[in-house]
């Protein structure tokens, strides 16, 4: 927490002298149980690739992004990949939404499509789902395979995470996230100021990484 209170503010004043750190972790024999999912624009590659490349050796890595990090997204050499340009049903997808902030959710749900048909592909589940930002600063990147190894122990566990930024958890519980895009267009859309429909206690009951402090309460 306190390393955390003082990344904040120096990412805001001068991003440029935060170092992502590099865990080399060693190698997991066998197939590999982590999906990580990389939904829309690829910012910051250049500054976490080798740290993403660390994770790669544990993880299958699975990206929707827009034809402008296409290049990009061939570089983490993912075993799932969608550009919404190449794509017409993706595209016109996207182009119906009334909200721009629901396209994350809808790539979101091409990543989860991907990592099914890589699943049926190679005959084996994935384990845990983790949702990743390629431009998240990872405080703590030593202690990302211990969490979601404890995760994977706990039957009555849900989600850990960082606001809609960053989070993981079992694939059961992340697949329940696939139709969310589509939900959200009924839902509280330019109804802020009249309503909010939201259950209040998961949020109070857990941590900091779990509060979006936008929240104007």
């Amino acid at each position: 927490p306190a390393n955390l209170v003082l990344a904040r503010p120096r990412n805001q004043q001068t991003p440029q002298r935060l170092t992502q750190a590099v865990q080399h972790w060693l190698p997991r024999p066998g197939r590999k149980r982590l999906a990580v999912l990389l939904p829309g624009e690829l910012r910051c590659l250049e500054r976490s690739q080798t740290w993403l490349a660390a994770l790669k050796q544990h993880a299958d890595f699975f990206i929707c992004t827009t034809a402008a990090y296409a290049e990009a997204a061939a570089i983490l050499r993912p075993a799932g990949l969608a550009v919404v340009e190449q794509h017409s049903d993706l595209l016109a997808a996207e182009a119906d939404l009334p909200a721009g902030s629901m396209r994350q959710w809808h790539k979101l749900a091409v990543c989860l499509q991907l990592m099914r048909q890589q699943e049926a592909s190679r005959g084996r589940l994935y384990r845990q789902v983790l949702k990743l930002r390629s431009d998240y600063f990872v405080l703590q990147p030593q202690t990302l395979l211990r969490d979601l190894k404890a995760l994977a122990h706990n039957p009555y566990a849900g989600l850990i995470g960082a606001s809609d930024k960053v989070f993981a958890g079992s694939r059961d519980r992340m697949l329940l996230l696939e139709g969310f895009w589509q939900s959200l267009a009924g839902q509280f859309l330019d109804l802020e100021q009249k309503r909010w429909p939201i259950n209040l206690s998961p949020i109070l009951a857990g941590d900091d990484s779990a509060k979006w402090f936008g929240f104007a309460f």
